[in-house]
């Protein structure tokens, strides 16, 4: 359920992007967007890019953001850019701002209750033969 929330709202929030940037395929952005929020869960876990260069997951994103910029030529990724930028604002939504001074533990966003009620496992049939 928490996965589906996310996953809808990076798309909400990048449609508008994706606007202004001009961008019309948005799977780059929601792989970009699950990077982020992994690499600011498991910024301490190493990580390899293509076998040669080791750094903390934090910086992962912004290393394969610099990779496609040098493998496309020169030209931004918007895409990635997007990405990062709405996975990150889950992120601070969500892990951030209810850790702050006099903030309470309050959350801005969550999921709804009606998507954890959709995955709730199902309950076991009492059936007797």
């Amino acid at each position: 359920a928490d996965y589906l929330f996310f996953l809808l709202f990076v798309g909400v929030t990048s449609l508008p992007l994706a606007y202004f940037f001009k961008l019309v395929y948005m799977g780059p952005t929601l792989v970009f967007a699950m990077l982020q929020l992994w690499a600011r869960k498991s910024r301490t876990q190493m990580v390899s890019i293509m076998g040669m260069i080791n750094m903390p997951a934090l910086y992962y994103p912004y290393a394969l953001l610099a990779v496609n910029f040098v493998l496309s030529g020169g030209m931004m990724d918007w895409m990635g850019i997007v990405g990062i930028l709405t996975g990150h604002l889950y992120y601070f939504l969500t892990s951030v701002y209810p850790r702050l001074p006099g903030r309470q533990g309050r959350v801005i966003i969550k999921t709804p209750q009606i998507l954890y009620n959709m995955f709730r496992p199902a309950e076991p049939s009492s059936s007797t033969a």
